[in-house]
This record gives structure tokens, sequence and C-alpha cells, in this order.
């Protein structure tokens, strides 16, 4: 099993990893626009090297409570398109060997599926982010298909 690595990203007072290799840029989020009739994890947009992307929630996404109104965006693509997920801090990049993989404990506030390990990284346990997971729920709320 080949090292993996990871962008720690803090949302409140939880840590979530996710993979570096699908986060293609951490931006500050100087202004997340909200606006009208978004469905439920949408936060707004905000303007990213000249375009418009839509913010998704980390908090909402997650489960878990945001600590302030700015934070980060960290920019993914999702079928082509790119689209930010809002997170309070970036914490640090870290090489993990997947066998310190543990499984996502039961219970909760419903967001395992979400999560597809935690890893204990000696000072802190992060929540490893199933980003297959998180593009379909971008999909479920933005991308529509046109019959």
């Amino acid at each position: 099993m080949n090292p993996e690595r990871f962008l720690l990203a803090r949302i409140g007072t939880e840590t979530f990893a996710f993979p570096l290799a699908e986060v293609l840029e951490a931006t500050d989020a100087t202004e997340v626009t909200p606006l009208a009739l978004l469905p439920s994890g949408v936060a707004g947009q905000s303007v990213y090297r000249d375009r418009l992307l839509p913010v998704i929630d980390g908090s909402m996404l997650l489960g878990v409570t945001r600590s302030g109104p700015k934070g980060v965006l960290l920019v993914i693509e999702v079928d082509g398109d790119r689209v930010a997920l809002w997170a309070d801090d970036v914490v640090d990049m870290v090489t993990v060997d997947p066998r310190r993989f543990r499984a996502v404990p039961a219970g909760g506030s419903g967001t395992g599926t979400m999560l597809r390990a935690v890893v204990d990284l000696g000072d802190v346990i992060a929540a490893v982010v199933s980003m297959d997971d998180v593009r379909a729920f971008v999909r479920a709320r933005l991308m529509t298909e046109v019959a």
C-alpha cells in the first residue's frame, strides 16, 4: 500500500483530511455571497480567478459547526467544473500510510457516508473525506440534466 498525501482542514473543532491530489487550490474565502433559493448545503458563490464558483458549506456537508464567517475555500473539480468547499482553516499537509486508517465510528450526526476512514496523526485525529461522496453530493445539489 502506497502512502497517501492529504490536506488537513479544520471546520469548527474537527480536522478533516482531503486527498491532496483532489484539491486544486486552497484560497482565502474573502467573500461568499449567499443567493436566494439555494439547495441545502450550498452557501452561495465566490469569485475565484475572475470566475464565479458555487460554494458548498463544509460544515453542513460534514455535520459540524464552522467557527466564523471567513475561512478558506478548497477548490475541487466535479465533472469538469470547479466548486469550492468552505472550511475554517488549512492546518497542514501530511503523508499517511493507509494501514493507519481505522473504520469510521458508528453513530454521530449522519456524516459517516462522507467519511472513508479516521486516522490518528499523533497530535490530532483526522476524518478522511470520501471525495467520491463529496462529488455525488455536489452533483445532487448543483448539477441537473436538462431533458
